[in-house]
């Protein structure tokens, strides 16, 4: 206990203490939400991506996709199964067959990336979109044309597309 403490001060404590900067910046938070009126934009954002998701599905029904969110925070979720038996069947993939279950979304978020500068993340199936409140319709506009770009690969072509760029390197 002694090699804890240097002249007096502590180096272990709690995360908060109650202290009143905590609290202030909380009020102060709750405060500018309410001013901006983020939970509006927050829902107008939801109604958006939804919109441009059912037409995203109905063009790509291959993609087996749904969409869950609330506001801001919405996944696209794949049917894994459905799109993982479409893996290239080349002699050249074959030990990838034991990532299988992620592949299809890392080929995905790769994709975005590399083509059109769009950083995503992927969670539990699912191709998360989560956006700033202050995000603008025509950003939304061009990730979900990115979509339709890649989407018009098969599912098997995106991910053979991923694994040919992997294997060179």
């Amino acid at each position: 206990m002694q090699h804890a403490y240097i002249n007096d001060a502590t180096l272990h404590s709690t995360t908060f203490n109650g202290f009143g900067e905590e609290c202030i910046t909380a009020i102060e938070s709750i405060k500018i939400l309410k001013k901006e009126k983020f939970n509006i934009k927050a829902k107008f954002i939801e109604n958006y991506i939804n919109k441009k998701f059912k037409k995203l599905n109905k063009d790509f029904p291959s993609f087996n996709m749904k969409l869950k969110g609330v506001g801001g925070i919405q996944k696209i979720y794949f049917n894994l199964n459905k799109i993982n038996h479409k893996i290239p069947n080349k002699k050249e993939f074959k030990n990838i067959r034991i990532f299988k279950r992620r592949l299809f979304e890392i080929a995905l978020i790769d994709t975005l990336y590399l083509k059109f500068n769009i950083f995503a993340f992927h969670s539990l199936n699912s191709l998360v979109i989560s956006p700033s409140l202050i995000i603008k319709k025509r950003q939304i506009d061009y990730i979900f044309n990115c979509l339709e770009k890649i989407f018009k690969l098969s599912p098997g072509l995106i991910i053979e597309n991923y694994l040919k760029r992997i294997k060179k390197i």
